[in-house]
């Protein structure tokens, strides 16, 4: 069964997209870059693959990688300056969109979030059940664990 198509937008409206289908997975990221790009203790986002979202290359959006080597690049609407959406690309996995959970509208459905990363950043203690990875390696392999095992249920 196909999914029609949703809209998710920064603030202002102006930096929009469409997304076709459900996301690979959702996630709660701790770290420091996150906290200050989101202005919030954690981002909360869901992970799409690249191809299934859409944008306007005329939007008024700037993407930003803040760390070195530039997987991971950020975007805010350069008219109203909120968070939009970022690209992640990750050899050898496909390329992805991570979009804030708060830029999708309420009719997509929002999965349980599949892991906490970089928890050791965290400014509260989160009390759930999903899986917590502290510090760098195991952030990293605790996202690709997750990431591939969304892949490999959503050929």
């Amino acid at each position: 069964m196909t999914q029609a198509c949703v809209t998710g937008s920064c603030e202002c409206g102006k930096t929009h997209f469409e997304i076709e289908g459900e996301p690979l997975f959702r996630a709660h990221c701790h770290c420091s870059i996150c906290q200050e790009y989101h202005q919030a203790d954690y981002a909360d986002f869901m992970a799409f693959r690249r191809r299934k979202v859409h944008w306007d290359a005329k939007v008024p959006q700037s993407l930003k990688a803040y760390k070195q080597p530039p997987f991971l690049r950020r975007g805010h609407c350069t008219e109203c300056g909120s968070t939009s959406l970022e690209t992640l690309t990750l050899p050898p996995f496909p390329r992805l969109i991570l979009i804030p959970t708060k830029r999708l509208p309420k009719s997509l459905p929002r999965p349980t979030p599949s892991l906490h990363m970089f928890y050791d950043c965290r400014h509260a203690d989160i009390e759930d059940n999903i899986p917590k990875f502290s510090g760098y390696l195991s952030s990293q392999i605790g996202f690709a664990r997750v990431l591939k095992n969304a892949l490999a249920r959503n050929c």
